[in-house]
């Protein structure tokens, strides 16, 4: 089999298994399987992958919601807000650099955007009640 093909398998077990996690509500287990998933997607885990883009951007919007969950879980307000900018800018970067097309990484953006919104409104309102 070619190593584009186990290499899209492996990516899509981590990404599944992430789901898993996401709905166990067990965020750091969710977050280090879509880490995993990224991880296979940028071809860091086999040196006969190549760096696949989509993929990545669809691993980094999980990635960094997870994150951020983490982040406001364990009380960190400023790193809940930040990692959805980052997982926003991280796919701008890969949008640019390898040309992706707006309709394969929109749905991304879109969720990463409301989920900031959402964050910053949370942040917002919990300074306001202290």
């Amino acid at each position: 089999m070619p190593a584009s093909k186990i290499q899209k398998t492996e990516f899509e077990e981590k990404y599944a298994i992430g789901h898993v996690w996401r709905r166990d509500q067990a965020v750091q287990k969710e977050a280090s399987a879509f880490d995993a998933a990224k991880r296979i997607a940028e071809g860091k885990t086999n040196n006969a992958y190549d760096l696949i883009p989509w993929m990545v951007a669809k691993a980094e919007r999980n990635l960094a919601h997870a994150e951020a969950k983490a982040a406001d879980r364990t009380g960190q307000p400023d790193g809940f807000v930040a990692r959805y900018e980052e997982g926003i800018a991280e796919i701008t970067r890969l949008v640019h650099k390898y040309n992706l097309s707006a309709s394969s990484v929109d749905d991304h953006l879109q969720f990463l955007q409301g989920k900031l919104a959402d964050a910053k409104q949370h942040v917002g309102k919990e300074d306001s009640d202290h």
